[in-house]
């Protein structure tokens, strides 16, 4: 929770369960929502995010009294877009099969809804500490669902786990992975937009109800 611009110490469930950017807010799904249909880029996409999220608030907090206001918004987008280009080229150097099947999600962060908005919102107003410290439970809040989202939609489709780690390596098999249901052919609506959708749609269910519960 904030006040006055600043996080107070109320529990930090509230961000996962009520500010959720992608359950509530539902801002910034587009780079998400496209590689949930695999664990494996579920989680290298938020542990990117997190990443991004945490250098450029915290560089944002360390310039704000360096930017006058009505260059503000071209400077985020600037910072933001630097670091995503860092860990691009970054990926593209060390590994290049990964940041193949990542597309075109990585660079269109550099202008993700979610962190503009908490860089203007709160980085720009705060100290690095606090600023550090509000991008990474809202970076820890989307990495949740895009677990949760990337393990249902690879289980239902493939009924296996990490099926793409030979992603990583070209020593790693490519029937590795954790397999749960052999032999499945799986459903193919999982492995479609329309089923991160449905998705989602459940997840928000299954929370609000947890909300809603006594």
């Amino acid at each position: 929770m904030e006040k006055d611009g600043k996080i107070t110490n109320a529990p930090k469930l509230q961000i996962l369960l009520q500010k959720n950017p992608l359950l509530f807010r539902l801002i910034g799904l587009s780079p998400f929502l496209a590689l949930t249909h695999s664990l494996l880029l579920s989680l290298t996409m938020g542990i990117l995010f997190l990443v991004i999220f945490c250098l450029t608030s915290s560089l944002v907090s360390a310039t704000r009294y360096l930017i006058p206001p009505p260059a503000a918004l071209a400077s985020h987008v600037v910072i933001t877009s630097t670091v995503v280009t860092v860990l691009d080229l970054s990926l593209q150097a060390w590994f290049p099969d990964l940041r193949t099947a990542l597309g075109i999600y990585l660079p269109i962060m550099a202008a993700n809804c979610l962190i503009l908005d908490r860089t203007m919102v709160f980085a720009s107003q705060n100290t690095v500490s606090q600023a550090f410290k509000d991008a990474v439970l809202h970076s820890l809040a989307v990495l949740v669902v895009l677990i949760l989202l990337g393990s249902f939609r690879e289980l239902i489709s493939h009924g296996s786990l990490m099926k793409d780690l030979f992603l990583l390596t070209n020593s790693i098999p490519k029937d590795s992975g954790i397999h749960l249901i052999p032999g499945t052919h799986g459903f193919p609506l999982a492995k479609m937009p329309a089923g991160a959708f449905l998705s989602l749609a459940l997840l928000i269910a299954a929370v609000r109800s947890y909300k809603k519960t006594p």
